[in-house]
């Protein structure tokens, strides 16, 4: 019997006292809970959430272990200081609206990352943790790295009197002299010290075939400096959802010190299109025929070999803002705003964008269609995102 089931027993059996001494003004526990939720000074949308997991604890009651968990989650809650007017709250509304201005969609992402930030401020923790960020390229983690790392060094998880993001990856790690990863690695862990060390693709420090796998001895050494430097600096790995996985599994004691792991989706054709349209109006552009740019970017997306989301766009734009200022210098015109079909007809006739037709996605197309291997469809993908 866990300690949750024994404080469930113990409670019934303190009803059942209590009803037989006729103490009948007693309340149950779901509507104490009701009543502090009531009286709470916090948002609504605490409140709303608070209110859903004491629906969930009233339809549990015979599931002493789940009805545990809900009870210390309420519980935790309810004594978060929610009606100061602090700092840190600040700080997440900046991190909100920074979210909704450099990051379109991702709303899950959104989500978990003002969450994650809400506790850490209202609950004061003093460690500064590793963290992960998974998913496809182009989808925004250094820039989500980033903002994390700022809001939590303004809130004072961070023991320095300035904030700094270093990004490092295999090759700033390894080296092929005994002793020589440690000092490595030692060296930027001291150079991230006060801020963020943001580590990409991590899964390449774990060389399975390598005879001497100098990946483990630099991750055995970024363990070990934050448990001697706890609250001085921060370690965000990111990379691949799968291979993220496994790479967490390497090292027994990864796995514990990475309960936050947030996941980044793919953007959608049309979210594409709104990144690239958003863009380009920011930069004082219009379009001659927005639908027509709307249709000509989601069909050449689709058509890609290359799936770097963000990422993808933003090199389409510049290629299609390079093929507008030749034709404004070639014909003279004093338009120096809008953006034509012609451009983007002729964005699209450069070999990486051509229709479905042509030879190069004919190859694509076949790829696809192929089963399995998805192992080598990755790493095609993968190659093409580097060349971009």
């Amino acid at each position: 019997m866990d300690k949750n089931q024994r404080e469930y027993i113990l409670r019934e059996e303190l009803k059942v006292i209590r009803e037989e001494l006729g103490d009948d003004n007693t309340m149950s526990d779901a509507d104490e809970f009701q009543q502090a939720v009531d009286a709470l000074k916090a948002s609504k949308e605490v409140k709303e959430k608070l209110n859903k997991e004491i629906k969930r604890f009233r339809n549990s009651m015979n599931s002493p272990a789940e009805v545990g968990v809900i009870r210390t989650y309420i519980e935790t809650m309810l004594e978060m200081p929610w009606d100061k007017t602090c700092k840190e709250h600040k700080d997440i509304a900046f991190a909100r609206q920074v979210l909704d201005e450099d990051h379109y969609g991702l709303e899950k992402v959104k989500e978990r990352v003002l969450e994650y930030l809400a506790v850490r401020a209202l609950t004061k923790k003093g460690e500064a943790p590793i963290i992960c960020l998974v998913g496809p390229p182009g989808t925004g983690k250094t820039t989500v790295a980033r903002l994390i790392g700022e809001v939590l060094f303004e809130s004072g998880a961070f023991k320095s009197d300035e904030f700094k993001l270093i990004e490092a990856s295999e090759p700033d790690f390894i080296s092929q002299n005994v002793g020589g990863t440690a000092q490595q690695t030692l060296a930027l862990l001291e150079k991230a010290k006060g801020g963020v060390l943001f580590i990409d693709e991590a899964y390449a420090l774990n060389k399975k075939d390598a005879n001497v796998d100098f990946g483990i001895e630099a991750i055995n050494t970024i363990l070990k400096y934050m448990e001697d430097h706890r609250g001085e600096i921060m370690i965000i790995f990111a990379g691949y959802t799968k291979e993220m996985e496994e790479f967490l599994k390497t090292n027994p004691g990864l796995t514990s010190r990475v309960p936050n792991k947030f996941v980044f989706e793919d953007y959608t054709p049309d979210e594409i299109v709104e990144i690239g349209e958003k863009d380009l109006v920011k930069k004082q552009y219009q379009f001659e025929d927005e639908e027509y740019y709307a249709q000509q970017v989601k069909r050449a997306y689709r058509n890609s070999l290359d799936h770097s989301n963000a990422r993808w766009i933003r090199n389409f734009n510049e290629k299609l803002l390079k093929a507008f200022a030749n034709r404004v210098m070639n014909t003279g015109t004093e338009d120096l705003e809008t953006i034509t079909r012609a451009d983007i007809d002729e964005v699209l006739a450069q070999g990486r964008y051509q229709a479905s037709g042509k030879k190069d996605e004919d190859a694509l197309e076949r790829l696809q269609k192929l089963i399995g291997i998805n192992g080598v469809k990755e790493q095609v993908n993968r190659f093409i995102s580097l060349v971009e």
